[in-house]
């Protein structure tokens, strides 16, 4: 989510919530008639008011890497419903999906089992592989290095970094994490 999303969310709250603008203007001891400039206009919200705001309603925001957020969500949602748009085939009881270029990688190929069961390979990644979750160093494998997932969404995960590729796999599938590429190009 970037700050205008974040904006439209915050207005759009505030013009729901019944007194919000008004409650928004005492806290700040500003006229009601400000905040309703920024809140129902085209005006920003000052950054100043919005601990103010997200006090008045009831919100939090949590800030973090950008990269760390939306890459796992992209894989979450990839992995449960792989897009049948980009199905290739099926062999051994897996699915090979090529997504090509996507928001997280210059390639994205995934082999899919099951939601629980699966694997991808990202090549020229737009995220170092940290966004994954704290990773714990397990050694070096054919110019990569290969590391644990110990927290997360993919925590058990095993993951073989280099600059150009990252190689996420779940931990039950064996063998799979040793060869950095999870299948031919």
């Amino acid at each position: 989510m970037n700050w205008s999303e974040v904006e439209r969310t915050l207005k759009a709250a505030a013009q729901e919530r019944r007194g919000a603008q008004s409650e928004i203007a005492r806290r700040l001891g500003i006229k009601p008639g400000s905040v309703s400039n920024y809140i129902t206009g085209t005006n920003s919200i000052p950054p100043h008011h919005l601990d103010t705001i997200l006090a008045v309603l009831g919100m939090t925001l949590h800030l973090g890497d950008a990269s760390t957020v939306d890459v796992r969500n992209v894989l979450i949602a990839m992995t449960e419903q792989p897009d049948r748009q980009f199905f290739e085939s099926d062999d051994r009881g897996r699915q090979i999906y090529r997504y090509g270029e996507t928001e997280i990688a210059g390639t994205t190929d995934l082999v899919w089992y099951t939601p629980a069961r699966w694997w991808v390979k990202l090549r020229d990644p737009k995220f170092r592989p940290h966004a994954l979750g704290t990773l714990e160093y397990t050694g070096d494998s054919a110019f990569v290095d290969v590391y644990r997932v110990v927290d997360g969404p993919f925590k058990g995960y095993r993951v073989a970094a280099s600059p150009k590729l990252i190689h996420l796999s779940a931990p039950d599938l064996p063998g799979m994490h040793e060869v950095a590429a999870p299948f031919p190009d």
